[in-house]
């Protein structure tokens, strides 16, 4: 018997898919083997494109898996970034690593006949139900628990795997190539051979005779064989006579590389490279978005207020008098960056650190300016240095139309503790009030006038309440305030006096 292909070659062995007879030269040019033995060209083309398509539909595969998980680990990423409850963090970042964790979860085929033989012997009812009970609450905390972990390996197991899957790809086409340039470099197969005494090879005659004729091609061909079944490796079951193979029925007998000469095939993955890329580089923009331009729109677009009082804490939370949740100490005149502004709290964020202050010790920026430049020198903010006398001062500037600065109304004082002074701190209306009454002296830098106004405070609010303003005289401090019935009087170190009706 001559060989399928060769006419002029003795066959020495039969493709086990197709029984057609093969010389020693396609013997060793076969690329796939079945049940440990060789397959012609014709059987091996369908086992080489299923293989390119299972790689194919592998690396799909590991890029969706790639962009599931990256997308998750990217929200968890952002969530967290974002102050979120790092329960939620971990809950959002784990949805991606739950099929992994789940797998990791389940038992072997032994630990279930265990359990299942265990479960048999309990007679009790309800410990049968504690014993299920208790095997799955373990699974749901070992998947909760390894959920965003086994994520990140899915991550970059399936960045691996599409990485690794070009090469596979390749050497799946570059099979496939070769077996089709075998077969058209293949001349037309004898059909008609005479079948030698004693041969145990089947003649190709007798082989197309038990099967429908074909159209004959410029390529050799075999009696039609069925495609084995789209699912990876599982192939045809063996004969009856032969055990079931525990291996794949087929399989790669040998490298295209280590055939000569090798077929190098013009096929690109560019089409694949570009959608990881683009995965990659839509979930960075993403991560970046919320990461980073988010926080920073939120910062810029937010209200800048100033500090106001000496020093301000700047707290965790929103509760005064205690020292657990203080952050920092914020000085007079810090620019804080306001997400949010009540009655009571404001929520800001200074030197990168975001927290609560007391919204009563914080200005607007043009509240802040007016009040700032009523500072004559540094003396005055140094012997000033009440948030509520602070805002008697701007509510005077405010309610009186002053301008402020080197060119408008500004209050000049000596050293702190010293007296006499351009302020003064007398009680004239309550005698019982927790405040002091606040007295200052302001002047006008262009013309040289000077106003002497007074404030009280409400005991609950703090809140300034304008009492008088009149003229003061020119030049000295004030050395004493006395109060009456009818008024009070004012003396200067100079010796001019000021009465004042109530």
């Amino acid at each position: 018997m001559n060989c399928f292909f060769h006419e002029n070659k003795p066959a020495v062995i039969q493709c086990e898919k197709c029984g057609v007879g093969l010389c020693r030269e396609c013997m060793d040019k076969a690329i796939y083997t079945y049940n440990g033995k060789v397959v012609c060209m014709n059987c091996s083309k369908p086992m080489a494109e299923e293989e390119l398509n299972d790689a194919r539909k592998a690396r799909l595969w590991s890029l969706v898996k790639f962009i599931f998980s990256g997308l998750f680990l990217g929200i968890g990423l952002i969530a967290y970034s974002s102050g979120a409850d790092i329960m939620n963090v971990w809950i959002i970042a784990g949805v991606a690593g739950i099929p992994t964790a789940f797998k990791g979860s389940r038992r072997s085929r032994e630990q279930r006949l265990i359990d299942d033989f265990n479960d048999s012997r309990r007679s009790d009812m309800i410990d049968l139900m504690f014993g299920w009970a208790f095997r799955l609450l373990f699974k749901l905390v070992f998947i909760i628990a390894l959920a965003p972990i086994c994520a990140v390996f899915t991550f970059f197991s399936n960045l691996i795997k599409f990485a690794k899957s070009g090469k596979q790809i390749k050497e799946a086409e570059d099979t496939l190539a070769y077996i089709e340039q075998c077969l058209n470099e293949e001349q037309e197969p004898i059909i008609e051979q005479p079948v030698q005494e004693g041969t145990t090879l089947l003649p190709p005659a007798a082989i197309q005779a038990e099967v429908p004729q074909q159209p004959q091609s410029s390529t050799a061909t075999c009696p039609p064989v069925q495609t084995p079944p789209q699912t990876g490796t599982v192939a045809p079951s063996a004969p009856a006579s032969q055990p079931a193979p525990s291996q794949p029925p087929y399989q790669s007998r040998q490298s295209v590389s280590a055939l000569l000469p090798p077929v190098q095939t013009k096929k690109s993955n560019g089409m694949a490279i570009g959608i990881a890329a683009a995965a990659v580089i839509v979930i960075g923009l993403i991560a970046g978005y919320f990461t980073w331009y988010v926080p920073y729109a939120k910062d810029r677009d937010a209200l800048r207020t100033y500090v106001v009082a000496t020093n301000v804490f700047l707290r965790s939370s929103q509760v005064a008098g205690v020292e657990y949740n203080v952050l920092n100490k914020l000085p007079y005149g810090s620019e804080l960056i306001t997400y949010s502004i009540s009655g009571e709290w404001a929520e800001v964020k200074a030197n990168g650190t975001t927290g609560y202050v007391a919204s009563a010790y914080l200005l607007n920026p043009a509240d802040f300016n007016l009040m700032h430049g009523a500072w004559g020198n540094m003396d005055a903010r140094d012997c000033i240095i009440s948030s509520k006398c602070r805002l008697a001062i701007l509510d005077y500037y405010k309610s009186h139309a002053l301008s402020s600065g080197s060119t408008g109304w500004q209050i000049y004082t000596k050293q702190k503790d010293q007296k006499p002074n351009t302020v003064f701190y007398p009680r004239l209306y309550n005698k019982d009030s927790k405040f002091t009454d606040f007295i200052f002296i302001v002047k006008n830098n262009a013309t040289g006038e000077r106003t002497l106004a007074c404030y009280s405070f409400e005991d609950e609010t703090e809140r300034p309440i304008f009492r008088f303003d009149t003229a003061a005289p020119a030049d000295g401090y004030i050395r004493s305030v006395q109060s009456s019935y009818a008024g009070a009087r004012i003396v200067f170190d100079t010796g001019a006096g000021l009465n004042v009706n109530f």
